[in-house]
């Protein structure tokens, strides 16, 4: 009887440790199906913003191309401006225009010559140099400074260059007696 007895406490005491067992396993079960309806959540949030990324990335990529497009006819109508203030182009009716401001003291000067020389400073953007020149009576520029405003480079010899060309070649239409006048005057350099 005692071993009847003792058989009887190993097969209960052997019933328990399963019923432990799977008391751990659905413990393990519910932790696991928390972290999953957590990751479905992660997910679900991540898949929204992904959503909203793309559109933001759908509207950057229309507006890059309005910005594109935009750039592109403004720099078109820059070439055209900037084309009929170039000295250096080939072009014989460049700089046949005023060239400058008028002070309501009569016609205003026509500029007779423009720059012909090409400066031989090497430089490797387009460059735009603006200045204001100083005209005696007798049509000659006298003085040259230099505008910060409308300049583009910081190149000092292209500058000084540019500066000496204009005093040797630009000219203007006499006005004898009158006082000396300012000038605004553009010079655009391509690439040598």
């Amino acid at each position: 009887m005692r071993i009847f007895f003792i058989l009887i406490l190993v097969i209960v005491l052997g019933a328990c440790v399963p019923a432990k067992k799977y008391h751990e396993l659905l413990i393990n079960q519910q932790t696991c199906n928390d972290d999953l309806q957590e990751y479905k959540t992660i997910v679900e949030t991540q898949s929204m913003q992904l959503d909203v990324q793309k559109e933001i990335i759908e509207l950057l990529k229309e507006d890059t191309t309005n910005y594109g497009n935009q750039y592109r006819v403004l720099k078109a109508k820059y070439q055209q401006v900037n084309q009929a203030d170039n000295p250096f182009n080939s072009s014989k009716e460049l700089g046949s225009g005023a060239g400058g401001m008028n002070d309501l003291r009569g016609k205003p000067r026509m500029r007779l010559a423009n720059l012909s020389s090409i400066p031989e400073t090497p430089h490797t953007d387009i460059v735009v140099i603006a200045f204001s020149l100083v005209v005696n009576d007798r049509g000659k520029v006298v003085r040259v400074n230099v505008r910060n405003e409308g300049t583009t480079t910081n190149n000092q010899k292209l500058i000084d260059e540019v500066k000496e060309l204009i005093l040797k070649e630009v000219k203007y239409e006499p006005k004898m007696g009158a006082r000396e006048e300012m000038f605004d005057y553009n010079v655009t350099i391509q690439p040598n």
